[in-house]
């Protein structure tokens, strides 16, 4: 899927982040939520504006959906939308950069932040946008790639080739 976001298959103009939920791709933009219907089924999709009122966050950079759609800006401001609809907005403090990854899954009561540069998972309540607890990884090797399974396992993998697994 991010090859035919970036090669603009769904028309989708400055995509910054995107995620997949039942079959279904929600994409970000500087000022919009898209969705992509059944990109699971042949034939040629089309993208729709999902943002039915309100805003996203200025500078809005990861988003994660389970359902709702919680979308993160640089300077720690988690929004949630269900239905097009912003329904909460919380400030985290927790600061993101190019390399963190926002995840969830369907029956988590969390958001997991990973922020790759820093080595360190920050768990987030859907609830209220708290902090509920921080994780280090104790590696020298710098992250490359992190991934939240739908057990809500974390798996990272370094430079070094290492696999890290958090339960």
């Amino acid at each position: 899927e991010r090859q035919k976001i970036q090669s603009n298959e769904y028309n989708i103009i400055g995509p910054v982040a995107f995620d997949l939920y039942e079959s279904n791709l929600y994409v970000l933009t500087a000022d919009n939520l898209f969705k992509v219907s059944d990109i699971n089924k042949t034939g040629k999709k089309e993208a729709s504006s999902w943002l039915k009122s309100g805003t996203l966050p200025p500078e809005s950079h990861h988003m994660a959906v389970d359902g709702r759609i919680y979308v993160l800006n640089r300077s720690g401001v988690l929004a949630v939308y269900y239905r097009g609809e912003k329904t909460g907005e919380y400030n985290t403090s927790l600061l993101s950069d190019d390399t963190s990854v926002l995840a969830t899954t369907k029956d988590s009561k969390n958001l997991y932040l990973m922020n790759k540069k820093l080595n360190r998972v920050y768990v987030i309540s859907k609830e209220n946008g708290s902090l509920v607890k921080t994780l280090k990884i104790d590696s020298n090797e710098p992250i490359t790639e992190a991934y939240l399974d739908t057990d809500e396992t974390i798996y990272f993998t370094t430079s070094d080739n290492r696999i890290w697994k958090i339960q």
